[in-house]
């Protein structure tokens, strides 16, 4: 469970720092920057009810 959390948490961080560069590099970065959150916290969401 732990490991799980950890990995959605790497998994996150990384996501948004990726919506960050997006955010730099495009215009429309701000769009971008929410879709990739959402997704990301969606994915955090299903790999701890995956590990539960």
């Amino acid at each position: 469970m732990y490991l799980e959390m950890k990995i959605a948490q790497e998994i996150q961080h990384d996501l948004q720092h990726e919506a960050a560069v997006n955010r730099l590099f495009h215009k429309d970065g701000e769009h971008v920057a929410t879709l990739v959150q959402m997704i990301a916290t969606i994915s955090a969401l299903a790999l701890i009810f995956v590990a539960l």
